[in-house]
């Protein structure tokens, strides 16, 4: 039989090392309703302090916290506290998710601390690269949109009773060892990235969509990002949508990524563009400060479109922006290499647009880019590198 304790405060760390035998499972409780408390990280570092004392008898230990996301002050002590007891306990963190809107439904969502500190730390490393690759606005989305679309294969949870507070439906299931996500989960992870990063001139939000198959006569909702962006680099300021999930690589023979469904124009749901699918108004959905609750609204996107872009997103600015991140992606390629990558992406999205049978920026399957545009940027690049790198030797020698 189990024996639990949930540790809030000290007096109840002391009542637990007083007497380790009586329990096999110890409930950390980590936050309040205003966040990390003060009290839950000192326990923390008490039961890491006090390891060989705690270890033998524990079977499960749960931190119980407001969500996915740990702030960096914080991370370094789950990090530690999972290398000290991750072989003698299973070691997990319990998420209070709500949903409010609509529906109303509460339920803890139970994760292996490992998969937390994982997808942490990849989160972590795709801002950290974002940042020192200088991108604009626009190419971090682009840069976004491939790593989200490629993270893991589509797939649901295998929980019986599946809803929307399974693992697939938060970014954290893209870093299961076995990957639960879903469309929710993919646009979590994008709405995840750009809110760490938080650069001006890209913004972010969840979008729910129901639509109808007209081939096959069927009703589903999806969810994608509705974006705000704004790039002086590419004369582009104005909102649009992104679907990484429909871009997904799960169905394709190749492992190069898909841009059919990134920086999708605000017309893109209209009938006319679609012969597929019939598309209703989008809505949003939120999340509150803490990110526990999900809002489920009846605010129509349709009301927050706008466009002051002096230059249209096409085929040739799409590719462009492609090129130069994987310029970034890839420093040890050359031009052919680069320019060979881009060339199989044009050819799976523009059949990727066509199979969904949508009106979309792509109107050939092969590269508006040409080798000589490709060159230019390549060594333009290659020059803002060089001067960058001679700044920095002078800066240090001074």
């Amino acid at each position: 039989m189990n024996n639990v304790i949930k540790l809030k405060t000290k007096d109840d760390v002391i009542s637990f090392l007083n007497d380790t035998s009586k329990y096999d499972i110890v409930q950390i409780v980590v936050c309040d309703a205003k966040g990390y408390t003060k009290e839950g990280l000192e326990i923390i570092d008490t039961l890491t302090k006090n390891f060989d004392k705690v270890k033998d008898n524990l079977k499960e230990i749960n931190l119980e916290i407001q969500y996915e996301r740990i702030p960096k002050d914080v991370f370094g002590k789950f990090y530690d506290f999972n290398l000290w007891f991750k072989d003698y306990a299973k070691c997990n963190v319990v998420v209070g998710h709500y949903l409010d809107g609509r529906h109303y439904d509460n339920k803890k969502i139970c994760w292996d601390l490992n998969t937390i500190i994982k997808a942490n730390l990849e989160i972590n490393n795709v801002c950290k690269f974002i940042k020192n690759s200088n991108f604009s606005p626009l190419e971090t989305l682009a840069f976004i949109h491939r790593y989200v679309s490629t993270i893991s294969t589509y797939r649901k949870s295998e929980r019986v009773g599946q809803g929307w507070t399974d693992h697939d439906q938060f970014f954290a299931g893209a870093y299961k060892d076995l990957p639960e996500i879903v469309c929710m989960g993919y646009s979590a992870l994008m709405k995840e990235i750009i809110d760490n990063l938080n650069i001006p001139g890209l913004k972010c939000e969840f979008v729910s969509v129901e639509f109808m198959n007209k081939k096959k006569n069927y009703l589903a909702k999806h969810a994608k990002c509705f974006l705000f962006v704004e790039d002086k680099k590419y004369g582009v300021n104005q909102t649009m949508f992104d679907d990484p999930t429909w871009d997904n690589t799960y169905k394709s023979l190749t492992k190069s990524s898909k841009y059919a469904h990134f920086a999708m124009d605000n017309n893109c749901h209209f009938a006319d563009y679609n012969k597929l699918y019939y598309f209703y108004t989008p809505t949003f959905m939120y999340l509150n400060q803490s990110k526990s609750v999900k809002i489920i609204s009846d605010d129509y996107v349709k009301e927050s479109t706008y466009n002051k872009s002096e230059n249209k997103i096409d085929q040739l600015m799409i590719e462009t922006i492609h090129f130069n991140i994987l310029q970034k992606e890839y420093p040890e390629k050359n031009i052919n290499d680069i320019y060979n990558i881009l060339k199989e992406m044009a050819f799976i999205s523009y059949n990727e647009q066509k199979e969904r049978e949508f009106m979309g920026n792509l109107e050939q399957e092969k590269l508006k880019l040409t080798k000589s545009q490709a060159k230019t940027i390549f060594d333009l690049n290659n020059k803002k590198n060089q001067d960058k790198f001679k700044l920095s030797n002078m800066e240090e020698s001074m």
